[in-house]
C-alpha cells in the first residue's frame, strides 16, 4: 500500500468514508512536518561533515536551508486558504490548487495541538528507525560509513518525496544519491546495491505484514460470525 497515495486514499474512502479532498490536504499538511525534520537534521549533518571531513556542498546547503526556512514559515503562520483564488491558466491553477491543499491540510493539523505533537513524535520515531535500518544495510554490504553520513543519507531519502513522481520515489531517490555521492562517500555501484537491499527488505516486510493481517482479519470475522449465530 506504501507504493501510492491513490491506493491509500481509496482504502480510507471505502473503509472510513474519509474524503479524497481531506486525504490530500492532510497528506500535504503532514509533509510539512516530515520536510521540516529532515531539512533541519540535514543541515546539522552537513555542518558536521564540513567541519569533520572538510567537504562542502553549496547546493545541498541551499536546498536544505531553503526547505527548512519554507517549512518553518508554513508551520508558524496560518494562511487564509479560502482567499487564494484560481487562475484561468491550467498550470498556474494546478499549482495554486496544490498550495491550497497544503495550507488547508496544515491548518487542520495545527488546530489540533494533541494531533500535531503526536505527528511530530511519530515522525521523529520513524526518522530514528530509518537511520538504524540504513546503518544496518550499509554494514550488511560491507560499506564503511559513519553515523553522520547515514543521517544525511536518510534526510535525502526523506526529501525525495518532493519529487515523488514514481511509487516510493523509485529511481528518483537513487538519482539524488548519485548526484550527492561525493559527500556521502559512496559510489554508484554501492547506491544500487543499497537500493536493491532496501527495496527487498521493505517489500518482504510489507508482504509479510499484509499476509499476517489478512489472516488475522479472516480469523476475527469467522469468530464474530460464529458468536452472532
Amino acid at each position: 500500500m506504501r507504493g501510492g497515495a491513490v491506493i491509500r486514499s481509496v482504502y480510507l474512502k471505502k473503509k472510513f468514508e474519509f474524503s479524497y479532498e481531506h486525504f490530500v490536504s492532510t497528506l500535504y499538511g503532514y509533509y510539512i512536518i516530515v520536510f521540516l525534520v529532515n531539512a533541519f537534521v540535514g543541515l546539522v549533518s552537513l555542518i558536521v561533515i564540513t567541519i569533520k571531513y572538510d567537504v562542502v556542498s553549496i547546493p545541498l546547503y541551499l536546498f536544505f536551508g531553503g526547505l527548512f526556512v519554507s517549512m518553518l514559515v508554513l508551520s508558524f503562520i496560518k494562511f487564509p486558504v479560502k482567499k487564494i483564488k484560481g487562475s484561468k491558466n491550467k498550470i498556474v491553477d494546478k499549482v495554486l490548487s496544490i498550495i491550497r491543499n497544503i495550507l488547508d491540510g496544515w491548518n487542520m493539523i495545527v488546530e489540533n495541538k494533541r494531533l500535531l505533537v503526536s505527528l511530530i513524535l511519530i515522525t521523529l520515531i520513524a526518522f530514528v528507525v530509518g537511520v538504524g535500518l540504513f546503518y544496518i544495510e550499509f554494514k550488511a554490504l560491507g560499506i564503511d560509513v559513519t553515523v553522520i553520513k547515514v543521517l544525511l543519507y536518510n534526510c535525502l531519502s526523506g526529501v525525495s518525496l518532493l519529487v515523488s513522481i514514481t511509487p516510493g520515489s523509485l529511481g528518483i531517490r537513487e538519482g539524488i544519491f548519485s548526484i550527492t555521492s561525493d559527500i556521502l562517500g559512496i559510489n554508484n555501484e554501492q547506491i544500487m546495491q543499497l537500493a536493491l537491499l532496501d527495496r527487498g527488505v521493505m517489500l518482504s516486510c510489507l508482504v509479510g505484514l499484509f499476509v499476517g493481517l489478512w489472516a488475522l482479519m479472516g480469523i476475527i470475522k469467522r469468530k464474530l460470525s460464529v458468536s452472532s449465530k
